[in-house]
């Protein structure tokens, strides 16, 4: 099974650290599943968008503005942005890749477009908040 997590939080890049997100992770890993971790990079850490795997699970981080520790309006602009810069991601990165399962993180209002079009491409995948 394939399984995309999409989540704000960018501490999930590093998944040997403990931690609710990361333990769920790896315990899908664990049991033979494919993970796809998707998070945010922003600006002020100078990374562009990149791709990796950590421990067999595989982590997409997207260059996104920064959405913490900024001013009202970056973080308003980069919360606008940031549903088509994981979709494009996702496009560019998985494309090849079905989903089975789909799981993200709070606040859903971030994700609701991104979401109804993996629904599209991925009609028998299931989604979940957590």
């Amino acid at each position: 099974m394939n399984v995309l997590f999409l989540t704000m939080s960018p501490s999930v890049a590093n998944v040997r650290v403990s931690g609710i997100y990361t333990d769920l992770m790896r315990c899908f890993r664990n049991n033979g599943h494919n993970v796809y971790v998707v998070y945010p990079s922003e600006r002020r850490k100078q990374k562009t968008t990149s791709v990796g795997c950590i421990d067999s699970i595989h982590t997409l981080g997207v260059y996104t503005l920064n959405l913490t520790k900024s001013s009202i309006i970056e973080k308003g602009i980069g919360q606008l942005l940031l549903e088509f810069q994981f979709y494009f991601a996702i496009l560019r990165y998985y494309k090849d890749i079905r989903f089975d399962l789909i799981l993200y993180t709070t606040p859903p209002i971030t994700f609701t477009n991104i979401l109804r079009c993996l629904k599209y491409r991925h009609p028998k995948a299931k989604v979940y908040l957590l």
